[in-house]
């Protein structure tokens, strides 16, 4: 849980304010034109240009280095082009595609880090993504402590691994963050939001969601849904999210329901999607940028964070039914207690408020 918070954390601290860091990135491209299934098709691996033989099984390797400078999280129009290498910097873009994570303490060029072996989620995971698409077996993600960069990262199929970054140099002046014993101890510890980290707090508290075990009471007032309000395929409670909720509808008609998070993103209606990303914005997290800390709305009572972003281009399929395209814009309402979303907008480019849900935590289930 603490290294999904800091992988989505480094997305909402970075800033002209975040230290930068300087780096060189080693990539070997091991398996050429392998096919990966899954539900969305296939994707091709492939390398392009001259790969020398390796080994005497026939197979091939290129190997190619890359300087990377800047902020962590910032994305540069002149940085890397290749999708892997920019996200050991941007790690948040991710943080959707986890399914299950297993994590244990690791030093990479002398740093603290949390080693971490995924398995890429089978509906959630983003057929282009550079590290977990799915129909791979695995990824192996080294998570540098003080930045949240990835320090080298492996994909693996069923033929074994197939692409490989290290990074070789590294420089940063970033600190150790506080809590180090959380990081020892696997032990997830949200802390209090504060003034510069609070972005970074909100998106870390929403990606803990995909993790934690949660069962809440709440009511939600759909204060704005321009679709039609139906409930048809409603997740089962059967996950370790779920929650009764009182979901009172734009006409005023009132309907309780029990569910949970564990949804397909094409076979449900987007009302029903929203509800549970509610839930678990975790789902959210990889489709956001620019994230910034606003002041707490004073409507809403008990501690949390309220946050802008816009949504990220080319993080739409599987799509978030609160992020769903680019220009679109966001504002959420994070509990501090159970990271539930508590207050959701989605905007048009113009402010017009495509969607507003307000959530009032009525108490836990058993």
């Amino acid at each position: 849980m603490w290294a999904l918070a800091r992988m989505a954390s480094v997305a909402g601290a970075a800033g002209a304010d975040a230290p930068p860091v300087r780096a060189r990135v080693r990539t070997r491209e091991i398996d050429r034109g392998l096919r990966l299934g899954g539900r969305f098709g296939d994707r091709v691996l492939s390398v392009s240009g001259p790969a020398e033989p390796r080994g005497a099984g026939g197979a091939s390797a290129e190997t190619s280095e890359d300087d990377v400078s800047g902020v962590p999280g910032v994305s540069d129009a002149e940085g890397p082009a290749d999708p892997a290498v920019t996200a050991l910097f941007d790690p948040a873009v991710l943080v959707r595609d986890f399914a299950r994570v297993r994590a244990a303490p690791a030093v990479r060029l002398g740093r603290p880090c949390v080693a971490l072996r995924v398995r890429p989620h089978p509906v959630w995971a983003d057929p282009h993504s550079p590290w977990c698409p799915p129909g791979a077996r695995e990824a192996r993600l080294v998570l540098d402590v003080a930045t949240g960069c990835l320090l080298e990262a492996e994909l693996v199929t069923s033929r074994g691994v197939a692409t490989h970054c290290e990074v070789v140099e590294f420089a940063s002046a970033a600190g150790m963050p506080d809590g180090p014993a959380a990081v020892r101890g696997g032990v997830w510890r949200a802390p209090a939001p504060r003034g510069a980290d609070a972005a970074g707090w909100a998106l870390a508290r929403m990606a803990v969601t995909l993790a934690e075990p949660c069962s809440v009471a709440a009511e939600v007032t759909m204060a704005t849904e321009p679709r039609d309000v139906t409930f048809d395929g409603l997740p089962s409670p059967g996950s370790s999210r779920h929650w009764r909720v009182g979901v009172t509808g734009p006409d005023g008609l009132r309907q309780e329901l029990l569910m949970g998070d564990g949804y397909d993103p094409q076979d449900v209606p987007v009302p029903v999607a929203r509800l549970a990303e509610l839930l678990t914005p975790g789902r959210v997290v990889s489709h956001l940028a620019a994230v910034s800390a606003q002041e707490a709305e004073p409507e809403v009572p008990g501690p949390g964070v309220h946050i802008t972003a816009s949504v990220r281009p080319w993080r739409t399929f599987p799509f978030a039914a609160w992020a769903p395209e680019d220009g679109l814009n966001c504002a959420f309402r994070v509990d501090a207690a159970t990271g539930l979303l508590v207050r959701a907008l989605l905007r048009d480019t113009s402010g017009d408020v495509l969607a507003d849900y307000r959530c009032t935590v009525t108490g836990t289930e058993p």
